[in-house]
């Protein structure tokens, strides 16, 4: 009979919080962010399974989330505001210029957007001028023709 040695290996446990260098580089991502929009906060989370995330949140009372960084093992993971995965490496500095990226790259369909948006009110003010003053003028008009088809 033999015995059958059985070795346990023990998984290193991972740390469920950022570490100092780390949050350093994350704050002053946000420090960078928050000098272009205004005012913005930054907090740190858990996952599910107790993984670190750092955020960056928009203004009160709402809270929006501009982005997150979750580190999973050694795994760094950037999502935008609405949870779509943006960039993810193994080193913490790709992932802070692809938040830095992200954050600072010109938002065109909002430009687009707002002018359009401006165009069609301008419009509208525009025709119900214009509708207002055809009114009268139609008035006018249909008061005067007979008398200027007796010159005719």
């Amino acid at each position: 009979m033999t015995a059958q040695n059985v070795v346990a290996f023990h998984v290193p446990e991972r740390p469920h919080c950022w570490r100092q260098n780390e949050l350093q580089q994350l704050v002053s991502l946000y420090s960078a962010h928050g000098s272009q929009r205004g005012r913005a906060s930054w907090s740190v989370g858990k996952t599910e399974t107790g993984d670190p995330q750092f955020y960056i949140v928009g203004e009160a009372p709402d809270l929006d989330c501009t982005m997150c960084v979750t580190r999973i093992g050694r795994l760094y993971v950037l999502e935008d505001g609405s949870g779509c995965v943006i960039a993810e490496d193994t080193r913490l500095d790709r992932i802070a210029d692809a938040a830095a990226r992200m954050l600072t790259k010109p938002h065109r369909f909002a430009f687009v957007a707002r002018s359009l948006i401006g165009l069609c009110a301008f419009r509208v003010v525009l025709d119900q001028k214009l509708e207002f003053m055809l009114a009268e003028s139609m008035e006018h008009v249909s008061r005067f023709v007979p008398q200027l088809a007796a010159f005719v």
